[in-house]
């Protein structure tokens, strides 16, 4: 979850996205808090950036804050592995 106005979130969006075309067995979205407040609502999304990890529609694993690539790459390992 991110918004535009977000500092942390336009600095690790480029990270998002690298990671999203490098590792095509997960499906990622970036959800904008202020476009889809329902999403970000279901979630419980307080602060941004949050990467919201679901398996099967669960949620099994929440981050809050920057992240860098390699962050990202093990935090989606502990989640889905």
């Amino acid at each position: 979850m991110s918004a535009e106005w977000c500092g942390p979130c336009r600095a690790t969006k480029p990270v998002f996205e690298s990671f999203s075309e490098s590792n095509v067995n997960y499906v990622c979205t970036e959800v904008d808090v202020d476009k889809d407040g329902e999403t970000a609502q279901k979630y419980h999304v307080k602060n941004i950036p949050t990467l919201i990890f679901l398996k099967n529609g669960e949620l099994v694993k929440r981050h809050v804050g920057a992240f860098t690539e390699s962050q990202l790459t093990s935090l989606a390992s502990e989640a889905f592995n």
